[in-house]
C-alpha cells in the first residue's frame, strides 16, 4: 500500500468519527521530523506518523513525536497493519486521559 492511501483511510476514519485532520507537508521552512497528520476528535488532539511496508520512523520523526508525548500530547505512529487498532485506540477513548490513552498504544 502507498503511504498516501494508508492516509486517506486514515483521515476517512477520522472524520466518520466527527473529528478533522490537517496533512502536514514538510518544507524548507518547517522543522524536521514533525508527524504527518494533526488531528482533533471529540475534546482530543493528536499526531500520527504514518508509514507504510517495513518502514520505521526516523531518528529525528521519533525525537519531535517524544517531544510532544514529554508535553502531554498524544503522538503515535501506525503502518498499514497497525493503524485500525490504533486508531480505534484513540476514537473510543477521547474523554479518557492522556496517560491512559498512552499506556495503551505503547503495549
Amino acid at each position: 500500500m502507498l503511504e498516501r492511501n494508508l492516509v486517506k483511510k486514515i483521515v476517512n476514519k477520522i472524520e466518520k468519527a466527527g473529528g478533522i485532520v490537517y496533512k502536514i507537508h514538510g518544507g524548507e521552512f518547517q522543522e524536521k521530523g514533525i508527524p504527518d497528520l494533526y488531528c482533533a476528535c471529540d475534546g482530543l488532539s493528536f499526531w500520527i506518523e504514518v508509514k507504510v511496508k517495513d518502514n520505521i520512523p526516523t531518528p529525528i520523526q521519533l525525537h519531535q513525536m517524544g517531544r510532544l508525548v514529554k508535553r502531554k500530547v498524544v503522538a503515535f505512529w501506525v503502518n498499514d497493519s497497525n493503524w485500525e487498532t490504533q486508531l480505534n485506540i484513540i476514537l473510543n477513548n477521547t474523554k479518557k486521559d492522556f496517560d491512559e490513552i498512552m499506556s495503551q498504544i505503547l503495549k
